[in-house]
C-alpha cells in the first residue's frame, strides 16, 4: 500500500533533483524516428511530427539549443525549429547516446514517468487545438510550451520513489496544485527554479510562476460562470488571456482525463475550460 509522505524534500534534495538532466526517451520513440532517418528525402517538417510525440526527447532538443546558444531559444516554436537551428546529426546523435524506457518496464518510477510523459503528450495535444482560440500563442507555440511544462515533476518521479505519492493522491480525488503541495509543500519558488534551470518555454516558466495564476475566488467564479457573461469580470478575462493559463489549463485536464475522465475532478474542468475558452464542454468531448 502507497504510504504518504510527512516529510517534504529538504533544499538539497530540490538541488539535487533540479542539478539532474537525464531524461530517457520512449523506446517507441526511437524506433520511429531510426526508421524515418533510413529516408533519405525526409524533412526537419516530417521529423518534427515524430519527435512531438515524445516530450522527453523535445526537452533534449530544447536544452541542446540552450547549450549552442542561449539566444537561439528565442527562435524556438517546435520540433522543427530545434532541428533547423540544431542540423539532423544532432538528432542522430540523441537517437545514439538517449537512454530508453520501455513500454512493458518493471521498474515503478518508470512505469509514472511514462505515463507522465504520455500524458504531456495528450496536454500539448490539448493546447495545440485550443491556442486559435485562446489567441495567446501559435498552436505550434502552444502545443511545444504545454508538453515541456511538466519536466520538473518528470525528474521527481525518476529519482525521489516518494513523488508516486503525487499520483497516489489524483486517483484519491485530489486536485493538482493540493495534491502537489501534500508531497512537496508549499514550494513554489523551487518550482519555478527548476523550470528555469531546464530553460523550459517562457509559457512553460510561467505556469509556475503564482503570480500568473487566478485567485481563489477567480477559480470559483470560473467554475461557476463564463465571464465574458459579466461586465465586472475584466480582471478575470486578462488573466485568462495570460500565456500561461494554456499550459495550466491543459495540463490539469489531461491528468485528470488520464486518470478517470468521468471522474467529479474532470467534469469540473472540462466546465473550467469551456468557461476559459467561452466554449460549449460538448466541444472538449471528442478528445
Amino acid at each position: 500500500m502507497t504510504q504518504l509522505s510527512v516529510v517534504k524534500p529538504t533544499a538539497q534534495q530540490w538541488r539535487e533533483i533540479g542539478s539532474q538532466q537525464a531524461f530517457p526517451i520512449l523506446a517507441e520513440s526511437r524506433n520511429r524516428i531510426r526508421k524515418q532517418l533510413q529516408n533519405k528525402r525526409v524533412n526537419f517538417e516530417d521529423l518534427a511530427h515524430f519527435v512531438e510525440m515524445d516530450p522527453a526527447l523535445c526537452l533534449h532538443l530544447q536544452l541542446a539549443v540552450a547549450q549552442h546558444n542561449l539566444h537561439s531559444l528565442e527562435q524556438v516554436t517546435g520540433a522543427a525549429s530545434c532541428l533547423s537551428l540544431l542540423g539532423m546529426e544532432e538528432l542522430v546523435r540523441l537517437m545514439k547516446h538517449l537512454p530508453v524506457v520501455e513500454p512493458d518496464t518493471q521498474e515503478h518510477n518508470q512505469q509514472l514517468y511514462r505515463r507522465a510523459l504520455l500524458t504531456a503528450h495528450l496536454a500539448g495535444s490539448l493546447a495545440a487545438d485550443w491556442a486559435p482560440v485562446q489567441g495567446a500563442m501559435t498552436p505550434h507555440y502552444a502545443r511545444w510550451s504545454t508538453m515541456l511544462a511538466s519536466a520538473p515533476l518528470w525528474l521527481w518521479l525518476l529519482h525521489y520513489p516518494q513523488a508516486q505519492n503525487w499520483l497516489h493522491l489524483l486517483t484519491k480525488g485530489d486536485d493538482l496544485i493540493p495534491a502537489l503541495r501534500r508531497i512537496f509543500g508549499k514550494a513554489e519558488k523551487e518550482w519555478l527554479h527548476m523550470a528555469r534551470l531546464l530553460h523550459l518555454p517562457a509559457a512553460s516558466v510561467g505556469m509556475f510562476d503564482a503570480n500568473n495564476w487566478p485567485s481563489l475566488k477567480q477559480w470559483r467564479t470560473l467554475r461557476r460562470y463564463d465571464p465574458r457573461d459579466f461586465s465586472d469580470q475584466r480582471a478575470l478575462m486578462h488573466r485568462c488571456h495570460h500565456p500561461a493559463m494554456l499550459p495550466i489549463m491543459a495540463n490539469a485536464l489531461a491528468w485528470h482525463w488520464h486518470i478517470a475522465p468521468d471522474s467529479h475532478n474532470s467534469r469540473r474542468w472540462q466546465t473550467l475550460v469551456s468557461h476559459w475558452l467561452g466554449r460549449s464542454e460538448f466541444v472538449l468531448q471528442p478528445h
